[in-house]
């Protein structure tokens, strides 16, 4: 891990573009993998948060662990905006030539952070998430 002052951002862009991620995290072997986390201490995020964000997503690749993560901070995001449905968590598929993002359906029950995966998941036709 390494911290970048918010005026460096394009460097280090530029420094990524170059050297690649080097960085498969808690993903299945061999896939890379990178994030930017940005530091909320003195601009709270909160009262535009419903509008910054357009899905929580999820690899694909990812182990099991990781897309119960990625649920569990959906579900958390929905109530801190107080929000039912959007934005969604989608999975992504990388290696898919069209429609990379399926949809994630989950149910929870009304009270607490009990939430079961639906059977199915539905692919967005024709497009990304938007």
């Amino acid at each position: 891990m390494c911290s970048w002052y918010p005026e460096d951002l394009k460097r280090m862009m530029e420094m990524h573009d170059f050297l690649g991620t080097g960085y498969s995290g808690p993903y299945v072997e061999g896939y890379p993998y990178n994030e930017l986390l940005f530091d909320i201490w003195d601009q709270p995020w909160d009262p535009d948060l419903a509008d910054m964000v357009e899905a929580v997503f999820v690899q694909k690749r990812g182990t099991q662990g990781s897309k119960e993560y990625a649920r569990l901070v959906h579900h958390k995001l929905l109530q801190r905006i107080g929000a039912r449905a959007s934005p969604p968590l989608v999975e992504y598929d990388p290696s898919a030539d069209r429609n990379p993002f399926s949809l994630l359906e989950y149910r929870c029950e009304a009270v607490g952070d009990v939430c079961e995966w639906s059977d199915t998941a539905t692919t967005r036709s024709g497009r990304g998430v938007s």
